[in-house]
């Protein structure tokens, strides 16, 4: 019995070891048609985990050149992008929307959101002092959050872009109960929280 405990704690530790570095969208990216150009922040990304193909649509980029804070990528098979300042690369993790360079949209699949959100923290909860609540994930993400009270009202929202926390003033909120609900494309996840001034 003792082995099975053994082996189920490392085998939950070798995941999370090699999942901790969840991928999320490098937060510039641009093309010439040919080539996509990514730039990651720096330690926050190694080679060895990035993808070796990169899809826009039907063209396929393979990785020619990879560095600490860059990914190169060549067209493959396919046609060049055109327009080259707005595409959506499939990372296989996920979708990364580029317009001018800048990462303006990010979809991750449901595995990776999952993973982030489960980093999740809401604190304090319940907020009996002060005016502020945290929400902070392991790893930066991009999503949008709302919080609703409990009538169904939309209280709050905001998107967050490639960042790992967000600090709400609730001094205007009412004291009660509150839904947060963080959303990634399709998929969403809800966290109670209370506020008790």
């Amino acid at each position: 019995m003792k082995n099975n405990y053994f082996i189920s704690a490392l085998v939950f530790a070798f995941f999370c070891f090699f999942k901790l570095n969840a991928q999320s969208c490098p937060p510039t990216g641009f093309s010439d048609g040919d080539t996509l150009y990514f730039f990651y922040d720096l330690g926050t990304s190694d080679c060895m985990d990035r993808p070796v193909t990169v899809s826009v649509g039907a063209s396929v980029f393979t990785l020619n050149d990879c560095g600490n804070v860059y990914s190169v990528y060549q067209l493959t098979s396919g046609s060049p992008i055109s327009p080259t300042n707005m595409f959506t690369a499939d990372f296989g993790y996920g979708t990364c929307e580029y317009t001018d360079g800048v990462l303006t949209g990010e979809f991750l699949s449901l595995e990776d959101f999952n993973f982030k959100i489960s980093t999740l923290k809401v604190f304090p909860n319940p907020v009996s002092k002060g005016d502020r609540l945290n929400i902070t994930f392991e790893n930066a993400i991009s999503t949008k959050i709302k919080l609703f009270n409990l009538t169904g009202k939309l209280v709050f929202e905001d998107s967050l872009n490639n960042t790992d926390s967000k600090t709400l003033d609730v001094n205007a909120f009412a004291n009660g109960i509150y839904l947060l609900q963080i959303t990634n494309g399709n998929v969403s996840v809800t966290k109670k929280v209370v506020i008790m001034k």
